[in-house]
């Protein structure tokens, strides 16, 4: 009777401990996703007439290989749809950057920084998410 008893604590502690390992992954990549779209947003504001600079192209273009390395990890947990999203919106926002269509940008940055708050709050570690 005790054998079954630490099976099932070592599979619930198991459990939780994968959970949390996962929120803090999910949190972590989203919370890298925003301080480096905070980082684009800034150098974009710096001259809005000519956000098209190899600098900020390439800075955008680095976000998104980055990214895409950690949604090979987070596909495997969250939804594909909104790692789909996020994809879509860096595409548009390096697009409108080479087009120097600074508001769009910054609309389409910001669409993305809001996606990334709700998105990471969806996966905190609550009990509903444990069961």
């Amino acid at each position: 009777m005790a054998k079954k008893w630490v099976v099932m604590i070592i599979i619930l502690i198991v459990i939780v401990g994968i959970c949390v390992w996962e929120n803090l992954y999910i949190s972590s990549s989203f919370d890298y996703l925003q301080d480096s779209l905070f980082k684009i947003e800034t150098s974009l504001k710096q001259n809005p007439n000519e956000i098209n600079t190899s600098e900020n192209i390439l800075l955008i273009k680095n976000l998104h290989e980055d990214w895409k390395k950690k949604t090979k990890i987070l596909k495997t947990i969250v939804w594909h749809t909104g790692m789909k999203e996020v994809e879509i919106n860096l595409s548009r926002i390096l697009s409108y950057t080479e087009q120097n269509n600074f508001s769009e940008a910054m609309v389409e940055t910001g669409a993305l920084e809001d996606f990334c708050r709700h998105y990471a709050d969806d996966f905190t570690i609550t009990i509903e998410n444990i069961l």
